[in-house]
């Protein structure tokens, strides 16, 4: 049972006592709502052990990245921070409006400190931060594009948040006013400027961290953090109190116990010793909002889940596990059309099932079905983390409501549509045919004609980072929605078994979807077949930062109306910022009636020996009609017959590379056409996964780098996240940074005796112009700066570095001298990314002298390295540290001089005598998260 408590008489008291001592800073205080704020999420840290938290609204566990450590808290028991890998990742939060506050206790704040951090570290865009930071408690954030809306600085007063004590912390947003509380007085508010466009923030939301660049946290809170709470409103002054005095928010409601093997249907069901046996008994039952059903882990049933009743705004009706061990699973087993269902209902969280459904032969079946008939708008269907697999749906006839998950409108006497649909976490094994199908009956507009009445969008939709494998035909299809975000999915093997015309990712009839960050690939034949889709009746749609390969039918579909006169529908789509490698038959068709489709900075590889069109129409009944343009893509053909036909539509070319081998159709119409090698680092070397196309980057002195065609509008960053120019001219491709040099190593021995050589015509790294500054209060060079030199002969890998440091401070050896002055690198086989492992070094002066050591390899063990000659000698007048290190090629295992190239990362540490306050970085991924894919490629000269 969870319950709210009342004390608003004392806390108004309370309140108005604080007012007194604030006056001038804060109003008298606001009545507290008569039902309470909405608490969306609350963490107490109450486990007092193990690797995960639970978030109490939702019932789910929260895993701990990091070692947890727990200590007594504020109330009952609180997390340990330790300022290095500790940090819990939230569900989203509503940036629009809110309340977030909790108990801190930090240890330390040299540098930032995050209490919640949605921020990537050193970049400006997506942040929603609170930290602490000499004293002061620090709020910021920013769109898509860094725009702070005037909002920095905004902080408390000097020295107003003690070490080693406890402060309650809070941050609210009521349209433009901000506020900052501290024990439950407002301390600071501020009114942002402009108008304040949040949504869409790709970045995990933290406890305790915001973000590395390479994924993982950075800028780790070091210290205690306890009762941690979400609210999706602006408390008032009163109610911010009542957090602060623990007054539990998270509505009544009965928690119910099912387990398959030591149940028994006539218990009340109310604890886990008392727990229900079948599914009947939770179908008899109508739940109540607030309640959760729970079933117990390792528990096998077959049949039917349909609990009955809805939630309510704040307080939905939450399915999901208790208990240690696999996750429940329930086998339809063809005995029902779905395995799980709901009609009618909503504010519903199903979580952390197992799903099937095979019957003895096929016909329409599915894992889950969603309905809404007639009433309306149904609120808040949230559906994670389920795994569903082994549905034998029809796939003799094409049958879009056989698969995993479908949610359908249905009726013909009141419009209703979904909002708040969730789909996030989910995975989909041998599925037939669709894996997620979005469907409403109220559909009609201009040539679709076959619904029950005028089209009604479902809103709120959101499918993301959910993982399709062998779906028989669709991997998901949204249709009538308007602003759907598809994001981060992966499709591999669709369209295996069925028949009709498929593609993995797609919608229809809908307007003003964003498909982002997803992949497909190994699409299964040409009747479509392609990985990707915008089809007809559908507007203002965006394909962006999307990663496509060897998928049979091809890259992309483009849809318009059969017929009709092409008005207020299929207009101003875009495709851009993808790569497609690989892809058969054709990397784009088009059929139908559209207006100002445009294809821009997008990259295409097709390799030696492959036929394939570059834009084709599919449909002799139906050509192009329309307008298309072609602007500033990168089509790289190795192979053969790479035709251009634009049917009956008007397609304009400009800034394009058409590299390789060419087609008589080949557009010579192209105004800034370009048919030279546009460099790319390493063409044909993407793998499995989004982060392994690396080799689609440019390199220096690419003819792509800075020759495109400016385009209006153009999302404001690459596949990659760099940010591209509104004015300046962009590159070609899907690529929008710098060009890439490949770091030359020069073959050069070098004497390691304590003195730098001349290495003046060596190629060297600029920490200070080349690096990133991940450190707060940095002092600029005189604080960290320097020279790195690598060289190389036939038995060493040589580096060399002079440091600038105002302070020298390492008392620290072994694993651990990464805390104080130091140099840390590392070496990956190939090229960043398409290796996961790698070899990783540091060296530093200690009190015992110079050591080098070595925290992971590929096939090596971490220790203390002897073999290498190193030097490390400090020059406290000049405030310079030299390093000199010949490291035997050996102890780089398995690469060798014969590789000419690989990849390499490396990194100053900065200790002023108060801890480890941050570092320069060239490269990437290995002073917050391990990640090989930010290294920098570098090359044996």
């Amino acid at each position: 049972m969870r319950r709210w408590r009342s004390k608003i008489l004392s806390l108004l008291l309370a309140a108005s006592m604080s007012v007194t001592l604030l006056a001038g800073i804060s109003a008298a205080p606001d009545r507290a709502s008569a039902n309470g704020p909405v608490l969306r999420q609350s963490y107490t840290f109450d486990e007092g052990s193990g690797s995960s938290t639970e978030e109490r609204v939702s019932g789910q566990a929260r895993t701990i990245t990091g070692t947890p450590a727990w200590v007594s808290g504020k109330e009952g028991h609180a997390l340990d921070f330790d300022g290095v890998s500790t940090s819990v990742v939230l569900d989203s939060v509503n940036r629009e409006t809110f309340t977030i506050a909790a108990w801190i206790k930090p240890h330390s704040y040299t540098y930032n400190h995050f209490v919640f951090g949605q921020g990537v570290s050193g970049e400006q865009e997506y942040m929603f931060n609170l930290w602490v930071n000499g004293g002061k408690l620090f709020f910021l954030l920013s769109d898509e594009s860094g725009n702070g809306f005037g909002l920095w600085p905004f902080s408390t007063a000097e020295n107003s948040i003690p070490l080693n004590d406890w402060t309650h912390v809070a941050v609210s947003r009521s349209g433009n006013l901000f506020k900052l509380y501290l024990n439950g007085v407002l301390a600071a508010s501020k009114t942002a400027s402009g108008n304040l466009d949040l949504s869409g923030n790709p970045n995990p939301l933290r406890i305790g961290a915001q973000n590395a660049s390479g994924g993982g946290p950075m800028g780790v809170f070091d210290g205690l953090i306890d009762e941690f709470n979400v609210f999706e409103e602006a408390l008032t002054d009163v109610e911010i109190i009542m957090v602060m005095e623990g007054e539990d928010f998270v509505e009544a409601g009965t928690d119910y116990y099912v387990d398959a093997a030591n149940g028994n249907d006539a218990n009340t069901g109310t604890s886990a010793g008392t727990a229900w046996a079948s599914l009947a008994k939770v179908n008899a039952t109508t739940f109540q909002p607030g309640d959760r059903l729970l079933l117990k882990s390792g528990s096998i049933w077959t049949g039917q889940l349909w609990p009955k009743g809805s939630g309510s705004s704040g307080s939905p009706i939450i399915v999901d596990k208790y208990g240690e061990g696999n996750k429940p699973v329930i086998h339809g087993a063809g005995q029902y059309q779905e395995t799980v269902k709901l009609y009618n209902q909503q504010y519903w969280e199903i979580n952390n099932l197992v799903l099937t459904n095979t019957g003895a032969s096929r016909t329409t079946r599915r894992a889950v079905w969603i309905e809404a008939q007639d009433i309306g708008v149904a609120n808040h269907i949230h559906l994670k983390n389920l795994d569903i697999r082994d549905v034998n749906g029809q796939t003799a006839v094409q049958d879009l409501e056989s698969g995993g998950i479908i949610v359908r409108v249905t009726g013909h006497t009141t419009p209703t549509k979904f909002h708040d649909l969730l789909i996030q976490d989910n995975t989909f094994t041998d599925v037939d045919s669709t894996g997620v199908f979005i469907r409403s009956n109220w559909r009609n507009r201009l040539t679709r004609t076959d619904g029950s009445g005028a089209w009604l969008g479902f809103t709120g939709v959101v499918l993301r980072s959910n993982s399709f494998n062998r779906t028989g035909g669709d991997a998901i299809i949204v249709c009538e929605s308007d602003a759907p975000l598809i994001e981060y999915n992966v499709a591999a093997n669709s369209y295996y078994d069925s028949v009709g015309y498929h593609a993995a990712i797609w919608g229809i009839n809908t307007d003003n979807a964003v498909f982002q960050y997803n992949e497909a690939y190994l699409t299964r034949n040409t009747m479509d077949g392609m990985g990707f889709d915008i089809d007809e009746l559908s507007s203002n749609s965006v394909m962006q930062y999307n990663y496509s390969h060897d998928n049979e039918g091809g890259f992309m579909l483009l849809v318009g109306q059969r017929g009709g006169n092409g008005v207020d529908y299929d207009q101003d789509s875009v495709v851009r910022y993808n790569v497609s490698e690989n892809d058969q038959l054709a990397l784009i068709q088009a059929v139908g009636r559209v207006q100002n489709y445009q294809v821009y900075n997008n990259t295409f590889y097709t390799s030696p020996g492959m036929n394939v069109r570059f834009l084709m129409a599919p449909d002799g009944n139906n050509l192009p009609q329309g307008t298309m343009s072609f602007k500033n893509n990168i089509i790289y053909n190795l192979g053969t017959n790479m035709t251009y036909y634009c049917g009956n539509a008007t397609c304009t070319y400009d800034g394009n590379i058409y590299y390789g081998n060419h087609d008589a159709s080949e557009p010579t119409n192209d105004p800034n056409k370009l048919t030279t090698d546009p460099m790319l680092l390493d063409p044909g070397s993407g793998g499995t996964g989004r982060d392994t196309v690396f080799g689609y980057k440019l390199a220096a002195g690419s003819p792509a780098l800075g020759s495109g065609v400016l385009i209006a509008n153009n999302g404001g960053k690459d596949y990659w996240g760099n940010p591209i120019s509104s004015s300046a001219a962009p590159n070609r491709g899907a690529y929008g940074g710098p060009g890439l040099a490949g770091a030359p190593i020069a073959a050069r021995t070098i004497t390691v005796d304590g003195t730098l050589d001349n290495l003046s015509s060596v190629p060297g790294i600029d920490l200070g112009t080349q690096g990133t500054v991940l450190m707060s209060g940095y002092g600029g060079t005189s604080d960290l700066s320097g020279m790195v030199w690598l060289t190389w002969d036939a038995n060493h890998l040589y580096l060399s570095a002079k440091i600038k440091d105002d302070a020298f401070h390492q008392p620290e050896s072994g694993g651990n001298i990464w805390l104080g002055d130091s140099i840390q690198f590392a070496v990956s086989p190939g090229l960043p990314g398409q290796h996961a492992g790698m070899i990783e070094f540091g060296m530093a002066l200690t009190s015992s002298g110079p050591q080098l050591y070595r925290w992971s390899g590929i096939g090596s063990s971490s220790g203390t390295v002897t073999n290498r000659q190193l030097s490390i000698t400090r020059n406290a007048s000049a405030n310079e540290t030299v390093y000199e290190l010949a490291l035997p090629w050996a102890e780089l295992s398995p690469i060798t001089t014969a590789d000419q190239t690989f990849s390499l990362s490396l990194l100053a540490n900065d200790n002023d005598g108060s801890g480890r306050k941050g570092w320069i970085e060239w490269g990437g991924g290995i002073g917050g998260s391990k990640n090989t894919a930010l290294f920098h490629p570098v090359t044996l000269q």
